[in-house]
């Protein structure tokens, strides 16, 4: 069953609404408010919401503001029902993201049409995304998993290669033996998916297998939870072994190559895993210090094109991007870096490692 907030202040309409949405079986919750309706959503986690747009404390768009703070709500479409019908109030809505706006007065049959195909569009959607994973389950290149009450059930035959641990092995296994390094990121980031906090996570990670030897890998999580429960998709691709000391600087090269030459593997395979997690640990330092500076992302392709020297115009026409855009850029990195200029720039990127 369905269920949907209704978040009016004119009591009437929001008992009506709800009276013929439960006639139709929909499973309704109803908030007076804009507050109200801030802490039903947070509270129950509605498939679907229908706001007023004026009303007291928050109003629709502020609602819509505060809930796509919250992942959790990135796919929750969201109705407005308003007396306002003014060019500039749709633009805004739309523009938020808004499923549908639907002006009073208006007919029950328009609001229940609206709300079959914002569901249906949404279902379909999940319907997708689950022939997708059915897919990435046989891809033979990545490590696939599923995290269903609250651990992992199934696991394709490259997670078994990768880790060297059976399913019932894994079952069995603290999921903090899994990892190394940055195991509370990597639980946190499977957590927060299940809890459904985050939709989706990327985090580079070290997979601690059955052997105890370190494999630098990419871990990606995606809640895929239905009505029925709560579960995780969850995959892992191994980083290429060719290129892995290549970070990890000549001294500890030669280090691997002087116990590989006297057939010490055991040893050498303990530098290795070390490295990989001191290298790792690296760029998760490099990591905290972009978000510190809150560069976004496209920030960051301005920076990186600007260390490859290109100009304004290259960058402009290689992010198809306007001169006066990649200026803003510029100049919002100047400002957050604390720098005076270009070369200066480049300085503290390089010095910093907040470039490849």
């Amino acid at each position: 069953m369905k269920k949907i907030l209704i978040i009016e202040d004119e009591k009437d309409i929001r008992e009506s609404v709800a009276d013929i949405l439960r006639l139709h079986n929909y499973k309704v919750v109803e908030a007076a408010n804009g507050n109200e309706g801030l802490i039903a959503a947070l509270s129950h986690f509605p498939d679907l919401i229908i706001s007023d747009v004026l009303m007291p404390g928050f109003d629709g768009f502020q609602l819509m503001e505060h809930l796509q703070n919250n992942k959790r709500f990135f796919n929750v479409p969201i109705i407005f029902l308003t007396a306002k019908s003014q060019p500039d109030d749709f633009r805004k809505g739309l523009k938020l993201g808004a499923a549908d706006y639907i002006t009073k007065p208006f007919k029950m049959e328009e609001l229940l049409a609206s709300i079959k195909k914002q569901l249906t569009k949404i279902e379909n959607q999940r319907q997708v995304e689950q022939n997708y994973f059915l897919l990435a389950f046989e891809n033979p290149f990545i490590g696939v998993f599923y995290f269903v009450n609250e651990e992992i059930t199934q696991v394709n035959q490259k997670f078994v290669q990768m880790t060297g641990y059976s399913l019932p092995e894994i079952k069995r296994l603290n999921m903090e033996n899994l990892f190394a390094g940055n195991s509370n990121d990597s639980i946190a980031a499977i957590m927060d998916c299940y809890k459904g906090i985050r939709s989706e996570v990327f985090v580079d990670t070290i997979i601690i297998t059955k052997e105890k030897q370190a494999l630098e890998a990419t871990l990606y999580v995606k809640n895929i939870s239905t009505e029925e429960t709560n579960a995780v998709f969850g995959n892992f691709y191994h980083k290429a072994n060719t290129v892995e000391t290549e970070s990890n600087g000549n001294e500890i090269h030669s280090l691997i190559e002087f116990f590989r030459s006297t057939d010490n593997m055991k040893v050498m395979q303990e530098v290795m895993n070390a490295s990989k997690i001191l290298d790792l640990e690296e760029k998760k330092k490099q990591t905290a210090l972009q978000e510190k500076i809150s560069i976004t992302a496209r920030e960051m392709d301005v920076l990186r094109l600007i260390c490859d020297g290109l100009t304004n115009n290259e960058i402009a026409e290689k992010l198809f991007l306007s001169n006066r855009t990649v200026d803003n850029h510029r100049a919002s990195l100047l400002l957050k870096t604390e720098t005076k200029n270009t070369a200066a720039l480049v300085a503290f990127a390089i010095k910093n490692k907040l470039i490849d």
